[in-house]
């Protein structure tokens, strides 16, 4: 089962999460801080990882580049309620896979999801396997 994991000090976002993909066959993990986030990767080790621009205890950037020397293949989607040009560049810059304006509109987040489960899907898949198809 996939599992995405929800960086967001707004409580009811991950709530909303969990609503809207309880009956799929995606896990739905929840933080809300940089620092909960990041021990939540270390123990479940998610698939995918969605962070807030803005956090408690960091920048949702600076969180994305903790992410990423824990697990350099983990596709990270950032969100923002606030969200300016430059900020989303540098995010885009920094290898985010994508970057979206709250309020989320479900169906899409849903279909980025399918999308990013299946590209860490294959990132999982060892070479010489890729090699023999």
């Amino acid at each position: 089962m996939p599992s995405v994991l929800v960086i967001d000090d707004d409580a009811a976002m991950g709530h909303i999460f969990r609503r809207f993909f309880d009956n799929s066959d995606i896990n739905v993990l929840t933080a809300g801080s940089a620092g909960e986030g990041l021990e939540v990767i270390r123990r479940n080790k998610p698939d995918v990882t969605i962070v807030d621009i803005v956090l408690p205890d960091g920048s949702g950037l600076e969180t994305f580049e903790r992410i990423q020397q824990l697990d350099a293949k983990m596709p990270v989607i950032f969100i923002t309620a606030a969200g300016t040009s430059d900020t989303a560049i540098e995010a885009m810059k920094l290898g985010a896979f994508d970057y979206l304006l709250k309020p989320l509109d479900f169906p899409k987040v849903q279909a980025l999801l399918d999308q990013a489960f299946e590209i860490r899907r294959l990132m999982n898949v060892p070479v010489r396997l890729l090699q023999a198809n």
